[in-house]
């Protein structure tokens, strides 16, 4: 099977643009169009602008770079994960949570076991991670660039690829 690569979803970017936009409407309305009667317009409306330009600045570089979701032979690594789970640990890929947020769940044949070979470290970081729940590993609708469709056909076939050899 050959690996896919999933970058992290742009529409993450989406709310803070949002707020940018909504700040630099107040911002010129104040300076150029509010009436003179509002104290401090002009100052208050400088103030929105200078933080819409942060706002802008701050979406843009809190977009994650790189590989969120790695699929291959070797099984699942997610970047919240931080590590990969193995197709011999998976015992089905199902959607589970609700309509407000939906996940992809890799239920494992062996969850305690699993988490019980894992190196100390790793095993720590999962201990607080609210997409491991015992016996599954979550991957949140729209955390990378496919849809949920596209990324559980992958899930399913890379699955059924592994199983083959």
């Amino acid at each position: 099977m050959e690996p896919r690569e999933f970058a992290a979803a742009p529409q993450r970017r989406h709310h803070g643009f949002v707020i940018a936009a909504l700040l630099a409407v107040l911002g010129l309305w104040l300076l150029i169009l509010a009436p003179a009667g509002i104290p401090d317009r002009q100052a208050i409306g400088a103030g929105a602008l200078v933080l819409s330009a942060g706002m802008v600045v701050f979406t843009l570089r809190s977009q994650p770079k790189g590989t969120k979701l790695r699929i291959d032979s070797d099984g699942v690594w997610f970047d919240e994960w931080g590590l990969t789970v193995p197709w011999s640990q998976v015992f089905e890929i199902v959607t589970s949570g609700s309509r407000i947020q939906a996940y992809i769940s890799l239920r494992l044949i062996d969850a305690e076991g699993f988490v019980a070979a894992l190196p100390e470290a790793e095993r720590n970081k999962l201990k607080g991670n609210r997409l491991f729940k015992v016996p599954e590993f979550r991957i949140p609708n729209a955390a990378v660039d496919a849809s949920m469709e596209e990324l559980l056909s992958c899930l399913r076939e890379a699955k059924a690829a592994a199983e083959k050899s």
